[in-house]
């Protein structure tokens, strides 16, 4: 579906669409906070960059990539950031959660951490803020069908508790998040969706 929307030009039409899911961001004056995104998760960190700017706090945003060509938004990033720094797996500071680390050992406290991108990005950057007591929220993505909870498709492991991303999601306390269950599930349908997207670039040539 994603790759079908990515397709729509200026004037195409869906019969229709349900949203938005889950519940908002909570969003107040933490103080010092650090927005890790990378991948498809600089998208939803653009809002969030800008909402906490707007209560004040002081916001520091690391954008993570594979390298160059995976790195965007820090242009509009930097419009709504105190900071923005940008790793590439390279040097010390290779990927978010070695910058989450070295700025938790700094003297200027760090109150609270968001982190969107893919499941291994954020677990390591939940890791990361878990021994200095750093609370980290994190946005989890899993398959939606329904959106309403019924399908249990987006079905997630949070403390010992089982919570659905589409409506009890999609931020979660990432120090309680079950991510290896997480991305098992993630690669259940792993060959489908490549055998789909297969056909659907067949069906674009024809």
């Amino acid at each position: 579906s994603t790759a079908k929307l990515s397709t729509m030009c200026e004037g195409d039409s869906l019969a229709n669409i349900a949203g938005p899911l889950g519940k908002p961001s909570e969003i107040e004056n933490f103080g010092r906070v650090i927005c890790a995104c990378g991948c498809f998760g600089v998208g939803p960190s653009l809002p969030l960059v800008k909402a906490l700017k707007e209560k004040g706090n002081y916001v520091i945003t690391v954008v993570e990539g594979r390298g160059p060509d995976f790195v965007f938004w820090t242009d509009r990033l930097g419009e709504f950031s105190d900071e923005v720094h940008v790793v590439t797996g390279c040097g010390k500071t290779a990927w978010a959660n070695d910058f989450i680390e070295q700025e938790i050992k700094k003297k200027k406290k760090i109150n609270r951490i968001f982190a969107h991108g893919c499941p291994f990005m954020m677990k390591v950057s939940s890791d990361a803020s878990r021994a200095a007591g750093v609370d980290t929220t994190v946005s989890l993505t899993p398959i939606m069908v329904d959106g309403t909870g019924m399908c249990g498709a987006c079905r997630v492991e949070v403390g010992g508790e089982t919570k659905f991303a589409c409506v009890d999601g999609p931020e979660f306390d990432g120090a309680a998040v079950d991510f290896d269950e997480l991305t098992r599930r993630q690669g259940t349908y792993r060959k489908n969706e490549s055998a789909a997207l297969q056909n659907q670039a067949a069906q674009g040539h024809d």
